[in-house]
């Protein structure tokens, strides 16, 4: 007697329960800067969505807006049942107030740009300009979270969200999420192109600068072999004051390769971020979704299965977020490059 030796996949795709509030299973977006850079963005949905048919609680937002590429992504917590809707309202709220406030703001010319052009006098910078923008994106983070308060009240006391819950009232911690947030933008300086980025970051998630030999990650990280904290935007208001935002902003000025921000569904994939930042990079361009100059690597992109990964690089993106197998690897998937 014959019998198959194989193994059907414990993991099951079922489609999203019908409801209210409901995300799309994947979604994928591109943006051409008039500095010459692009914006390549998607999400998808995890393997543990899958398999309990339920929805994606990552969502992302970019935008152009004068001079200045902006990129937001949040997770929403994954033991809150509409943390989707507080995921989907923060993004789009902080990128709808930068393009609003970022339009005409400009960085000056320098003859010296130096670690001494980031000083700060406390949580303020001491050059106007880079305060100012520092200003706008945490005025970003506030708004997001003025907007997920504002999703929760909505939402309040309707009859759908109380069954949904087990018989319970909503709370604001229901919407819980993450959110990062990165702005862009470049400075001619010793006839060369340099890009200013500038972060702001509550929760987990990880946001890297690839520069010619290293990465530079923009936030702060956790050791202990994931990037996850526990922190969410509506966890506290102590985390919208002034001196908070600061410790979590962070400053790059560099000939940059690209710029990479991610959910923990990617980063913890790709962890420790001081190395394997670089090999995500690398994915990325085997893979067609980021251009080359490397023979080799291009020989590689060329051959893959266009078909399958498709035919534009927020496809090949979205494709590739959702087929790579990682042991251990079944959350959400969301991740922005800027190259």
């Amino acid at each position: 007697m014959n019998f198959s030796t194989k193994k059907s996949s414990l993991w099951t795709n079922k489609p999203i329960q019908s409801g209210k509030d409901n995300h799309s299973e994947k979604a994928c977006q591109s943006k051409t800067l008039p500095n010459g850079f692009k914006i390549t963005a998607a999400r998808v949905r995890g393997k543990k969505h899958k398999h309990e048919g339920t929805n994606c609680d990552d969502w992302f937002e970019i935008a152009l807006s004068g001079e200045w590429g902006i990129i937001a992504v949040s997770d929403g917590a994954g033991s809150k049942m509409f943390s989707r809707v507080g995921a989907r309202v923060a993004c789009e709220a902080a990128v709808h107030y930068l393009v609003k406030k970022l339009q005409k703001h400009r960085i000056k010319s320098r003859k010296k740009w130096t670690a001494d052009t980031f000083a700060r006098n406390g949580e303020q910078f001491k050059e106007p300009d880079i305060e100012l923008t520092q200003k706008v994106l945490h005025e970003a983070i506030q708004e997001a979270y003025h907007a997920v308060e504002k999703a929760y009240h909505a939402r309040d006391q309707l009859k759908y969200y109380y069954k949904r819950l087990g018989n319970r009232d909503l709370t604001l911690s229901d919407f819980s999420t993450t959110l990062l947030l990165a702005l862009h933008t470049t400075v001619q300086y010793k006839s060369a192109t340099y890009s200013l980025v500038l972060t702001c970051q509550i929760g987990d998630g990880i946001s890297a600068a690839l520069c010619e030999n290293k990465s530079i990650t923009l936030g702060e990280i956790e050791t202990n072999g994931f990037c996850g904290e526990t922190q969410f935007l509506t966890s506290s208001k102590r985390m919208l004051e002034r001196d908070y935002l600061a410790a979590k902003t962070f400053s790059c000025f560099s000939q940059m390769q690209a710029l990479i921000v991610m959910t923990d569904g990617v980063s913890d994939d790709y962890f420790p971020p001081n190395k394997d930042m670089r090999r995500l990079f690398r994915d990325l361009i085997l893979n067609g979704i980021l251009p080359t100059d490397s023979p080799d690597a291009i020989s590689k992109a060329a051959n893959a299965p266009d078909n399958i990964l498709g035919d534009t690089p927020e496809i090949r993106l979205q494709t590739w977020l959702d087929t790579y197998n990682i042991r251990g690897s079944f959350d959400d998937r969301t991740l922005v490059v800027l190259y």
